[in-house]
């Protein structure tokens, strides 16, 4: 028995000292390597090149020359990245990282659309979460080159993750040292009733990175705050984003499949919208159901309220290649009193609208209708108009009217 005890320890020795000097050896880390470029890749949805790991694999190690590509060219480059962790920790099936920190970071381009093939699926969070906790998230000196902010920007950032059965908590800040960034995250489940907390808030003047990167052309101030289950999920957004304008609106939807979100919103049109004021008017409203489908969406309005009058209906359209391919309008609209008088003296106060568009070569084929009850049109009952748009410009095509009885 004692030498059968004493040869099967020389054996675990033997083992552990076999697996020692595999850890350790170069081939471990091109292992570690390959492995970090392939999930790091499947995250961005783009490819992800690393150019070394370097350190001690069981206590702490660097991922060096970090290049996220956009085909040949990159969209943003890290120079290290740093893992301090305990290995200790795997035998209680637990990963815990002491400290995470990104340096040097600078992203030359914004970011690209991801080229992941599987659609959407909604925020699901299991009920029970892997035991995994990151101590300290560092970002050290990430810049924002100067083709995209106009002149470069330095951004510092803080977290840390903690997560394990149905608890989880997330804690994300990044601010320039300037104060023209500044972006903070806090995201609470509860380990008791498994409800979720959500508080956010982004900040960027007209020069900071994040307006540069979101194309806002102006300031962007939004806050969020979320509270409820993960079957029953409200959100409230608010602020202002750039040229766009300000907007409030409350949205509830079941994040565990995000099949429909129901919304209501109360926006202000800002600059970008200047040659529309007349028909969008200085306030709008809405509410409806949003519905996304794959590679496309469905907005179902139950009433909405622009400068011109109500509308009510519905907007499906679907998406190819990162473009618009189609899309279709049924809509019912009634136009306020005071618009466009001569117009509502032709084609009545009440108008159905029907248009479809469908991408053919590198134009779009345009055809619409409106129809307009007897009592809310003495003349025109029927118009309709089809138009080729080429070039992002329509050019008409020769008009009909027909009556309707």
């Amino acid at each position: 028995m004692r030498r059968g005890v004493i040869m099967l320890s020389v054996l675990v020795a033997a083992l552990t000292a076999l697996a020692l000097a595999l850890i350790l050896s170069p081939v471990a880390k091109q292992v570690v390597r390959h492995v970090a470029e392939r999930e790091i890749g499947k995250a961005f949805g783009r490819e992800v090149e690393i150019g070394a790991v370097e350190g001690d694999l069981f206590r702490k190690f660097q991922l060096t020359n970090v290049y996220l590509k956009d085909g040949a060219a990159n969209w943003a480059e890290i120079a290290r990245v740093e893992i301090d962790w305990n290995p200790r920790a795997l035998l209680a099936r637990q990963i815990e990282i002491t400290a995470l920190s990104i340096e040097d970071a600078t992203i030359l381009a914004p970011l690209p659309p991801s080229r992941k093939s599987r659609p959407f699926k909604g925020f699901e969070l299991p009920e029970r979460l892997p035991a995994l906790s990151i101590g300290e998230i560092i970002i050290r000196n990430l810049g924002v080159d100067q083709a995209i902010a106009g002149e470069s920007v330095r951004l510092d950032g803080k977290g840390s993750v903690a997560m394990g059965g149905r608890a989880l908590s997330v804690k994300a800040s990044l601010s320039a040292i300037d104060g023209r960034d500044d972006l903070r995250i806090d995201v609470e489940r509860s380990l008791g009733t498994g409800r979720i907390a959500l508080d956010g808030q982004i900040r960027s003047t007209s020069q900071g990175a994040i307006a540069a990167l979101a194309r806002s052309g102006g300031p962007i101030d939004l806050a969020a705050i979320g509270a409820g289950a993960n079957e029953d999920f409200s959100l409230r957004l608010s602020g202002r984003f750039g040229e766009v304008g300000s907007f409030y609106v409350d949205m509830r939807s079941n994040l565990a499949i995000l099949d429909a979100v129901d919304f209501r919103l109360t926006a202000k049109p800002g600059a970008r919208f200047t040659d529309w004021i007349g028909d969008v008017g200085e306030i709008i409203t809405a509410e409806g159901v949003y519905r996304p489908l794959d590679r496309g969406g469905r907005l179902d309005l139950r009433r909405a309220r622009v400068a011109a009058g109500a509308l009510s209906g519905a907007v499906d359209w679907r998406n190819s290649r990162k473009a618009l391919d189609q899309a279709t309008a049924d809509l019912s609209l009634t136009l306020a009193d005071n618009w466009r008088p001569t117009i509502q003296a032709a084609i009545g106060r009440t108008v159905d609208l029907k248009a479809s568009l469908e991408r053919r070569s590198q134009d779009f084929a345009v055809t619409a209708s409106a129809a307009t009850p007897r009592e809310s049109a003495p003349r025109c009952k029927v118009c309709a108009a089809s138009a080729a748009v080429a070039g992002g410009r329509a050019s008409r095509a020769p008009r009909s009217a027909t009556s309707r009885r």
